[in-house]
């Protein structure tokens, strides 16, 4: 049973399904203002792409960030709960401001 939750996380969490995940963003936002909508997406996604071989070029253990997170996880866990709950707050709050002309 543990075999098949790591195996199903390590899935869920692995580079080819943020891939996957930012080109349907870019896919399903296509036509939406001349495709600017989907070059937002796109920008994001080589944003992430360019802060990961960033870190993995100057970071001091020369690893991506990603790596440099979970390294951090185990010793200082509020920190790292709270980096995510802030992740989670600030995803929520820019869905609301994507959203906001739907209920106004």
């Amino acid at each position: 049973m543990n075999k098949i939750v790591r195996g199903t996380l390590e899935v869920l969490s692995s580079w080819w399904m943020l891939a996957i995940e930012g080109a349907a963003l870019a896919i399903i936002s296509w036509p939406w203002a001349n495709h600017w909508v989907s070059y937002f997406w796109i920008i994001v996604i080589i944003g992430v792409l360019l802060g990961e071989l960033l870190n993995k070029l100057f970071s001091p253990k020369k690893q991506t960030v990603s790596n440099n997170i979970q390294d951090e996880a185990k010793p200082h866990p509020v920190r790292f709960w709270l980096m995510n709950a802030m992740w989670i707050v600030f995803a929520f709050t820019l869905t609301l401001h994507f959203a906001k002309k739907l209920f106004l």
